[in-house]
């Protein structure tokens, strides 16, 4: 995680390239694991590995007696997964290959991300995985493929413009809430990440959150009714934070959108991708969605997971290397607490095994 920092003033081109390739090498290795231990864990027996695994194998089994007509016919909102599993059946695929799938579109997509756009990308995986995101992959199937197209989207339309660049976008989160219709949300993402930064716009922003804070129930009531058969849908999902847990975790998103604010003036000194910012504020304007329970509360992480990146570059952004260090160690101390006072991190994940050991 510091190494980068800790050799940011070096001045030998041949020990800065020497860093870049093995600082590659690295973290290649560091996500190929990631996405083989999510991806190759067990899914049925006792010592079954996330939350929900167990009841998506029960679904794969009964999809195994439908047909491409029953598919079509049944009117299921999630058609998207329906036909991805029933394609897999097809295939005499086992549930591991969804499974797989979903752990290479989800963090495959989060760590293009991350290395395209993160100035600290170690970092930015610490962050991924003790602000639990990573874990979330172990439990929500559909949710996080869906988070992974979106994820791409983005980096489309960041890369491209025009009419191309919307019409793709659009296509592909549609896509995304074939499979998931939470990711209907996503749509905003376009308009937001094409926006330069400007104070005005954070500071509107931070308004319109504390609004919906201030209004959660009627944020709520609105989100259930504007997609009221998702809701009624998957009712069957508990809400896994507590709201002592979740209010700390928009403090501190609020609080490092404020710290940005007051210390990183970027109309003074712009940077490559400023408007993050304003993807980390549109989750804390869907955060009251959390207060509700069921699956309403998932939302947000699909804005929640530009953090990934928005956190380590704002640290990167620090031009005293004294200061800029003080900063990683303290960031690092809080992400530990955070990931070792949450039971969401260990639940149903231990013990772990892989699902050619399960019986």
């Amino acid at each position: 995680i510091y190494a980068k920092t800790l050799l940011k003033t070096s001045t030998n081109v041949e020990i800065n390239e020497k860093c870049e390739k093995l600082e590659k090498k690295l973290f290649i290795f560091v996500i190929a694991y990631m996405i083989f231990i999510c991806g190759m864990r067990a899914y049925k027996g006792i010592n079954y590995v996330g939350i929900d695994t167990r009841n998506y194998y029960t679904m794969y089994l009964l999809q195994k007696s439908l047909t491409f007509k029953d598919i079509i016919n049944n009117g299921d909102f999630d058609i998207g997964y329906t036909l991805l599993s029933w394609l897999f059946i097809k295939l005499d695929w086992e549930f591991a290959a969804i499974i797989l799938c979903a752990a290479i579109v989800f963090v495959g997509s989060v760590a293009v991300f991350i290395y395209k756009y993160s100035k600290n990308r170690f970092m930015s995986i610490f962050v991924f995985v003790a602000m639990g995101l990573y874990f979330f992959g172990f439990t929500a199937i559909r949710q996080t493929l869906a988070m992974g197209i979106c994820v791409c989207a983005y980096m489309f339309a960041q890369k491209n413009t025009g009419f191309k660049s919307l019409v793709v976008f659009v296509l592909l989160v549609w896509l995304a809430s074939t499979i998931h219709a939470s990711a209907i949300v996503f749509f905003p993402a376009y308009i937001l990440q094409k926006m330069p930064f400007k104070t005005s716009i954070v500071v509107t922003l931070l308004v319109v959150a504390a609004l919906a804070m201030l209004f959660k129930n009627q944020v709520t009531d609105l989100l259930f009714r504007f997609a009221s058969q998702t809701s009624e849908k998957y009712e069957i999902y508990t809400d896994v934070e507590s709201g002592s847990v979740g209010m700390r975790l928009y403090l501190f998103v609020l609080m490092t959108v404020i710290l940005r604010l007051i210390f990183f003036n970027s109309e003074k000194k712009p940077s490559e991708n400023d408007n993050l910012i304003y993807m980390v504020q549109f989750m804390l304007i869907l955060f009251p969605a959390v207060q509700s329970g069921g699956a309403v509360m998932r939302i947000y992480f699909y804005y929640y997971i530009f953090f990934v990146a928005y956190l380590p570059n704002m640290l990167e952004s620090i031009d005293d290397i004294k200061t800029r260090r003080l900063a990683y160690l303290l960031l690092t101390y809080f992400l530990l607490f955070v990931y070792s006072g949450t039971n969401f991190a260990v639940s149903h994940l231990l013990p772990y095994q892989f699902f050619w050991q399960s019986v």
